[in-house]
């Protein structure tokens, strides 16, 4: 327990060293350098054993974020979607490394919606390089052959690419098709169906109509 505590102190003071140079005005880092230490900090942000040093690796990730350049980032935030999406698995992993990215400022916000719209790439095998409406209403629910277990993972997926952008204002036809899939995964489910993550599915798409109608 004392050798652990010894780490974590270590890994405190680093990772403060860290934030403090980020911040200079002068810049150290290149942005391909950003990219990856960003890509670590999300990783280190999924380790269980690192729980203590949560609030330390999001306000790291926040400094590294604000680092990059105003014409870099949205290029350099691809990059790090894409390096992500194309390592982790393709299990319950692809939520955690989403929403481990917990920073409500704008580029946390447009960081977690590109790593979701990858993943959904990823987990659709989509040809395009970015996932669509069109794919999303793709997603059919009422064939019982249907793994709900991934498409309880595309829902909660497309809830991050596109509430946490500024897509649903932007484009009416877009939120349009977010409500009808929102009512898709409500209605093609039957309340009766006791399908693993069936109800997990209902109940999520049911709470996130609520937020649709009330705007």
């Amino acid at each position: 327990m004392g050798r652990r505590k010894q780490v974590l102190d270590a890994a405190v003071s680093d990772f403060r060293s860290l934030g403090i140079q980020i911040r200079c005005k002068k810049p150290i880092f290149t942005a391909s350098q950003l990219e990856q230490i960003a890509e670590i900090l999300v990783w280190l942000l999924l380790d269980r054993g690192l729980q203590g040093l949560s609030l330390l690796l999001q306000e790291s990730l926040i400094s590294v974020n604000e680092s990059f350049k105003e014409e870099e980032w949205v290029s350099s935030c691809k990059n790090i979607a894409n390096s992500l999406a194309s390592r982790v698995p393709r299990d319950m992993n692809c939520l955690r490394i989403v929403e481990s990215v917990a920073g409500v400022d704008a580029r946390s916000k447009h960081l977690r919606s590109t790593i979701a719209n990858q993943m959904l790439v990823v987990l659709l095998e989509h040809k395009r390089r970015e996932f669509d409406e069109l794919a999303l209403m793709s997603i059919n629910l009422k064939e019982k052959s249907c793994n709900l277990f991934r498409k309880y993972m595309m829902l909660v997926l497309s809830e991050n690419w596109l509430l946490s952008s500024k897509l649903v204002e932007e484009k009416p036809v877009l939120r349009d098709m977010w409500a009808v899939f929102l009512r898709n995964c409500f209605c093609q489910i039957n309340s009766t169906d006791l399908r693993p993550f069936a109800s997990k599915v209902r109940t999520k798409a049911s709470y996130l109509l609520q937020g649709c109608r009330s705007d």
